[in-house]
C-alpha cells in the first residue's frame, strides 16, 4: 500500500487523453460514471494512508494505564473514502448509444487536447451489420418488427455495385457543392491534396464503403465517414435493403477507428485501472502529436465567382 502523501492527489494529477472501448447499448453518462467509479476504487485500494495508532492514557481508580489504539481518523467508516468521483474531470468523444467501439477519453487537462482533436473532425471507421428481408420500427434489432419482405437474387456482386454507387454519389456531391466538374483539372488538383473534408459538419460524408462479409440475408459493411449520426447509419442499412427491392434493419454498429485511435489502442472496461490508464495515455501522446502536427485544417467550401484563386478556399484555424 502506498503512503498517503503520494496518493493524495493521484487522480487530479492524471492528465491526458486515453483510448477506451465502449460497450454497446450503454450511454455516454454510464461510461463516464463507470470510469470514475473504477479509478476511484483502484486509488482507494492502493493509495490509502497507513493506519496510525494514538496514545490513549486512562486514569481508572487511581491507576494510570497507557496503551495504543487505532485512530478513528483513519477509519473509512468515519472519514469516508479518500478519493471520490469529483476528484477528476472527464470528457469523451461522441459515439451512438447503440454502437460499441473506440472512444477518446480526456482526463483533467487532457480535455483540452480532446476538444482540439474533435475540432479537426477526425474520420471514423465503422463495421455495421444488417439483415435483409426484415424491417423494424426504428431500424434497429431491439425494436418491433413492422415488415417482412422476401429476399430475391441477393448476391455479393449486387452488394458491391450498390455500395459503389453510394460512394460515388457522395464524392460527386462534394464537388458539385463547389461547382467543380469532376472531370476537370481543378478537381484533380483538389483530390491530390489529400482527403477531402466537407465544409459543413452537419452533413454526413462517406469516403469509402465496402462489404466485408455477405451471407444472405446477413451482411457486414465497413464505412469510412465523417459527420455521421446514429439515424444516418441506421438509414444507410435500410437503403441498402431498398436497393435489393426488399427491406433491412441494423443488428450491430462497431466503431473500429476514431481519428488516430484503433481497437488495438483501446482499453475494455475490465482494464480500467490507474496503471493501465497511465500507460495508455503515454501510448496515445505520440498519436495525438502526429495529428496536431500533420492534420489538414482546410475544408471544402464554395467561393464567390469574382475571386480569381482556386475554388478551394483554405480556412486555417
Amino acid at each position: 500500500m502506498m503512503p498517503a502523501i503520494v496518493g493524495r492527489n493521484i487522480l487530479r494529477e492524471l492528465n491526458g487523453v486515453c483510448c477506451i472501448y465502449k460497450p454497446s447499448l450503454v450511454s455516454k453518462h454510464y461510461i463516464l460514471d463507470k470510469f470514475r467509479t473504477q479509478l476511484c476504487k483502484d486509488a482507494n485500494e492502493k493509495y490509502q494512508r497507513p493506519p496510525v495508532d494514538i496514545l490513549d492514557i486512562n486514569n481508572d481508580e487511581g491507576e494510570i494505564t497507557v496503551k495504543l489504539r487505532p485512530s478513528y481518523m483513519d477509519n473509512v467508516l468515519v472519514s469516508g473514502p479518500r478519493f471520490v468521483k469529483d476528484d477528476m474531470s472527464l470528457a469523451v468523444s461522441p459515439l451512438s448509444s447503440k454502437a460499441s467501439g473506440v472512444c477518446a477519453m480526456g482526463i483533467n487537462y487532457g480535455i483540452t487536447d480532446l476538444n482540439k482533436l474533435m475540432k479537426y473532425n477526425p474520420m471514423k471507421v465503422y463495421q455495421i451489420k444488417g439483415v435483409l428481408g426484415v424491417a423494424t420500427q426504428f431500424l434497429f434489432k431491439d425494436q418491433k418488427v413492422v415488415a417482412r419482405v422476401k429476399v430475391k437474387n441477393a448476391h455479393m456482386n449486387t452488394m458491391e455495385k450498390i455500395l459503389s454507387s453510394f460512394q460515388s454519389s457522395h464524392h460527386r456531391k462534394a464537388f458539385f457543392s463547389l461547382g467543380i466538374d469532376m472531370q476537370s483539372q481543378k478537381a484533380y488538383e483538389l483530390a491530390c491534396q489529400g482527403m477531402l473534408k466537407p465544409y459543413s459538419k452537419d452533413t454526413p460524408f462517406i469516403y469509402s464503403i465496402k462489404c466485408i462479409e455477405f451471407d444472405a440475408p446477413n451482411f457486414t459493411i465497413e464505412v469510412k465517414c465523417m459527420n455521421d449520426t446514429e439515424d444516418y447509419l441506421l438509414r444507410l442499412i435500410y437503403e441498402i435493403g431498398l436497393k435489393f427491392r426488399t427491406v433491412a434493419h441494423c443488428t450491430g454498429i462497431r466503431c473500429i477507428r476514431y481519428g488516430p485511435f484503433t481497437v488495438k489502442d483501446s482499453l475494455i472496461p475490465q482494464e480500467w485501472t490507474l496503471q493501465t490508464i497511465k500507460h495508455n495515455i503515454r501510448n496515445c501522446e505520440p498519436l495525438l502529436r502526429y495529428v496536431f502536427e500533420n492534420a489538414r485544417k482546410d475544408f471544402l467550401q464554395p467561393v464567390n465567382d469574382s475571386e480569381s484563386h482556386s475554388p478551394l478556399e483554405v480556412a486555417s484555424k
